[in-house]
């Protein structure tokens, strides 16, 4: 509580989990006709939503990592969905690395989309590789297998469905084991988002209604 008296401390959860379980639901084809995504999407193939951003210790690295694991995702039958770095130093080869890698018939770069697909995509996805914070906040409440490359995000409050990865590919091949053991799939079953269920804002309302500020 940092310091502060803790009867003045409540915790209601993330408010941003609120707008994202309450985004309308579309199904799979809209979902991917909305990002532009390939054939081999349309076909079933189970989806896998990459997302990584650039960070200054990884910034040579990031581009191999990427390469990596995405194809060892197309090895292991996946479309693989892959959004845009943000624009920190290092997204230039990043995103070169990326857009050779959407040559591929089996990767789809959507870069970046509407919030109504994104989290959509995130609904139909069977997994979501890179180091996007949606990972830990938001994926766990529509149940979504999470591996996390790299530095970034580590040891940060994280569901269950998040597995930490080096960006290495050997790393990333036992990271995508562990998803598909009955292990991880046994402990996905009990799955509880620890940012919220996404009814903070009515926590938040009733907090107001019922709080006497003026005994604090």
């Amino acid at each position: 509580h940092l310091g502060e008296d803790p009867r003045r401390v409540h915790v209601i959860g993330s408010v941003a989990l609120d707008k994202f379980v309450a985004e309308p639901h579309l199904d799979r084809a809209t979902t991917l006709s909305g990002i532009g995504a390939k054939q081999h999407a349309m076909s079933g193939a189970p989806l896998a939503v990459l997302i990584f951003h650039p960070i200054d210790q990884e910034r040579e690295l990031a581009p191999g990592y990427v390469r990596g694991a995405v194809g060892t995702l197309i090895e292991r039958g996946y479309h693989v969905l892959i959004g845009a770095p943000n624009a920190d130093p290092g997204n230039a080869t990043l995103l070169a690395a990326m857009q050779d890698l959407a040559l591929e018939p089996e990767v789809t770069l959507y870069g970046n989309t509407a919030r109504a697909f994104f989290v959509n995509l995130m609904r139909h996805a069977a997994l979501m590789v890179g180091n996007s914070s949606a990972g830990l906040l938001e994926a766990a409440s529509v149940g979504l297998p999470v591996i996390n490359l790299g530095e970034r995000q580590r040891g940060r409050l994280c569901g269950r469905n998040v597995v930490f990865s080096d960006g290495d590919t050997p790393s990333f091949r036992t990271a995508l084991d562990r998803v598909a053991s009955e292990e991880f799939l046994f402990g996905m079953q009990t799955l509880i988002n620890p940012y919220g269920d996404g009814h903070s804002e009515a926590r938040a309302v009733e907090l107001l209604k019922q709080i006497d500020f003026g005994a604090l």
